[in-house]
């Protein structure tokens, strides 16, 4: 079964562009990276930890600027983290 997805990861890869001409459509379509950060994600599931580290950097070597320039990308991770902390972790001390 991990067989296929991961064949079918990998042309999908290939059908998929690097990025888009705007940080909106590079942040909702599916590019490389999408492609690549699944196949890692089976990887860890099937411990291949070989082919995790390798995706992973096969990731980090493309072009993620579009990321980092995003104002708003960052502050919607932020308050999603911020929430997801928060109801995990109680915000007054218990000890």
């Amino acid at each position: 079964m991990y067989k296929q997805i991961l064949s079918d990861l990998d042309e999908a890869e290939k059908d998929l562009p690097e990025n888009y001409s705007t940080a909106l459509l590079n942040t909702t379509r599916a590019h490389k990276n999408t492609a690549r950060a699944f196949k890692t994600r089976v990887y860890l599931t099937i411990n291949n930890y070989a082919k995790v580290l390798e995706e992973a950097k096969r990731s980090s070597r493309s072009k993620l600027h579009h990321l980092r320039r995003s104002k708003a990308l960052r502050m919607s991770y932020r308050q999603i983290l911020r929430r997801f902390l928060g109801a995990i972790i109680p915000r007054r001390n218990l000890f």
